[in-house]
């Protein structure tokens, strides 16, 4: 698998409001700014947030941002 998000064998998505604005915040189908990993649904803020399954194919994808700050470490 890839190591970068932005790479086109990766696959992530943006979750999408299935509720309207008065119960959490954003229009019904409006982005609600979580990152979901299509490999093993679990979300986060960003690529780089997503605390992916252990048996998860992109776990190890991150922005090149999160590879020069981390230098390695998880």
């Amino acid at each position: 698998m890839a190591d970068s998000f932005a790479d086109p064998d990766t696959e992530f998505a943006l979750a999408r409001s299935g509720t309207p604005v008065d119960v959490d915040g954003h229009k019904v189908h409006a982005p609600t700014g979580e990152v979901i990993c299509l490999g093993c649904w679990h979300a986060g803020s960003n690529v780089d947030e997503i605390e992916h399954a252990p048996d998860c194919d992109q776990q190890d994808v991150h922005s090149e941002w999160w590879r020069e700050t981390h230098d390695g470490a998880e």
